[in-house]
């Protein structure tokens, strides 16, 4: 018999791998190496689900802090020292990624994506491949929402400058 933890944690994973993975990809850009960390994420979660506080956080955010964590771990651990903004792009080329593609609105979205800055690319993976709210986003990372707001303003107007190039 399945134990009521196990079952909630199940629709924990359910409603939330896909946001996760996608959060990750933007950070990686890389796919074997995303799918490695969700599956890390989520393990990490289920070894502290018991101590998960919902008065503390959503789930979701939760989780996300945890995925932030993971990606944050993953980049030191290839090189010490270096900071998530200050981590080396993927191995893998952008054209050897981009040419896998074949949906066309997938590859428009992971061009734009991969010309933004990582720490920018964290950002838009959270509030729009995501829908996390500003707040949440604000929490996770430790900064006002204002903050988070000023700085998702300047990513759009790059973005726009970008798609027009």
């Amino acid at each position: 018999m399945i134990s009521a933890g196990i079952e909630a944690f199940a629709r924990v994973y359910e409603e939330n791998f896909s946001a996760i993975y996608n959060y990750i990809y933007a950070q990686i850009l890389q796919k074997e190496t995303a799918e490695d960390l969700t599956s890390d994420v989520f393990l990490r979660a289920l070894k502290h689900y018991e101590s998960y506080d919902s008065a503390r956080a959503r789930e979701r955010t939760w989780l996300f802090a945890i995925a932030r964590n993971r990606v944050i771990d993953y980049y030191r651990s290839r090189k010490p020292g270096v900071s998530l903004e200050d981590a080396p792009e993927p191995s893998v080329s952008f054209e050897e990624q981009y040419e896998q593609l074949t949906d066309d609105p997938q590859r428009e979205v992971y061009r734009l994506l991969s010309m933004l800055e990582r720490k920018d690319r964290e950002l838009v993976a959270l509030r729009y491949l995501n829908g996390m709210k500003v707040n949440d986003i604000a929490a996770m990372l430790g900064v006002s929402a204002a903050a988070v707001s000023k700085r998702m303003t300047r990513i759009l107007v790059k973005l726009r400058q970008i798609a027009e190039e």
